[in-house]
């Protein structure tokens, strides 16, 4: 809804924000006891274009009303604009873990990786498959080679000391 420049007038809101009056134009004091910032604020503020101002030196005067627009709208802006170094860092935090995921769905989808418990499972499998042929040795060779129990039995150790001995191997390179 839009009001006609009367009723604006009525209610105390310039119909043209732009015009001023020379009854509008205030002192950089004025201007900071009505914004409650300091007067060397407000001179700095009009010296970066921030707020409108009129004239120069010490004739320097601001258009009340488009001073507090402008300053309304120079907060809001610092408002929106404002980012804490923790805000930036959960953000970049979560962007990070949202493109690892995002990499590791694709990685997986393309085959480039295995799932754990399966390569686990099959290394298990390969190793009981593995443990089960070695054991299988001594008394194939007994056989073929006509050997006697005792040197069977000393093939079988062997073989079974070298197995334990790989074991504890792989368990000192496990250990963190």
């Amino acid at each position: 809804m839009k009001l006609d420049p009367e009723s604006l007038d009525l209610i105390g809101l310039d119909p043209e924000p732009d015009a001023t009056d020379d009854s509008d134009l205030v002192t950089a004091f004025e201007v900071s006891r009505f914004l409650g910032i300091t007067d060397s604020a407000v001179s700095a503020l009009g010296r970066n274009e921030i707020l409108p101002r009129i004239g120069s030196g010490k004739s320097i005067r601001y258009p009340l009303k488009k001073t507090v627009r402008a300053y309304c709208d120079y907060l809001r802006q610092k408002s929106a604009n404002k980012i804490t170094p923790d805000l930036e860092k959960a953000k970049l935090e979560v962007w990070q873990a949202n493109a690892a995921k995002i990499q590791l769905q694709n990685d997986k989808a393309a085959g480039r990786l295995l799932d754990s418990q399966e390569v686990r499972a099959a290394w298990l499998s390969t190793a009981a498959d593995l443990r089960s042929r070695l054991l299988a040795v001594p008394g194939r060779v007994a056989a073929r080679m006509s050997l006697d129990r005792p040197t069977a039995a000393a093939l079988d150790r062997e073989i079974r000391d070298a197995m334990a001995e790989i074991a504890e191997n792989q368990a000192e390179v496990a250990k963190p």
